[in-house]
């Protein structure tokens, strides 16, 4: 989706003949809408002019900007072409006919076995590998036949659930691969969610609340079941029998 994203933007607005195409475009919506009639439009008392020099400018500000999304985007994401390899665990992004198959994502394999086979460090300890390379390549040909001849038409996240239950003694580094890859955030969303969701649980008035406490409720409200099909009594037994209760007859 990255480089999706950046060979859009070349494409309508860096590159050249596109350029042109854009910059006629624009012409074109001036001269049909004629917003400035003779140059110049009143609006809430003031009085706002175009000019040639207003569209060049317009355009040049148009090539400044998308210049720089895309310096952003090369330097949020430097190394896309990992991303890209990701793609070649998605059985849908697969060819449907089975030579093509045979030898589709050999290449993107070794990106990401390239990646992940560096020792894993943390806070000056060297952990131990999270899965085999070698035997994650040698289970590639036949994970990709097995998906291929009885899990293709599923979502990734079924497909993974399956392969927990049937497969993971046969396919055991490309399933931890895939959850390895699946549980990267592709973006700040659940982050933004969680501090959200923070700030209407923690209020002004529930300012006393701990970690542990706030915690819970977020997980609670996040990741838990809805309201209507909570086990209220079940809940409340447990509580009650912790320890004893004042108020509460056994």
């Amino acid at each position: 989706m990255i480089q999706t994203t950046i060979n859009s933007i070349q494409k309508k607005y860096l590159m050249e003949d596109q350029s042109q195409k854009f910059e006629y475009n624009v012409q074109r919506f001036i001269d049909e809408t004629n917003p400035f009639g003779n140059n110049s439009v009143e609006y809430m008392g003031h009085n706002l002019s175009f000019t040639e020099q207003d569209y060049d400018e317009f355009l040049m500000d148009t090539y400044s900007y998308s210049t720089s999304i895309l310096s952003e985007l090369q330097q949020r994401f430097p190394n896309r072409s990992l991303f890209t390899s990701m793609k070649i665990l998605n059985p849908r992004e697969w060819p449907k006919n089975s030579q093509d198959l045979l030898f589709f994502g050999d290449d993107e394999l070794e990106n990401l076995l390239e990646y992940y086979e560096h020792p894993n460090i943390h806070d000056n300890v060297q952990c131990s590998p999270l899965f085999d390379v070698n035997k994650c390549r040698q289970e590639w040909a036949g994970f990709k036949l097995v998906i291929s001849n009885n899990l293709s038409s599923k979502d990734i996240d079924i497909i993974l659930l399956l392969l927990i239950q049937d497969y993971n003694d046969t396919f055991l580094n490309i399933i931890k691969l895939i959850q390895l890859i699946y549980c990267i955030p592709f973006s700040s969303v659940e982050c933004e969610r969680g501090f959200s969701r923070q700030n209407q649980i923690k209020t002004k008035n529930r300012n006393s609340l701990t970690t542990d406490t706030l915690d819970r409720l977020m997980r609670i409200s996040l990741e838990g079941p809805e309201s209507s099909k909570f086990n209220y009594n079940r809940t409340y037994t447990i509580w009650s029998n912790q320890k004893k209760r004042i108020g509460i007859e056994k």
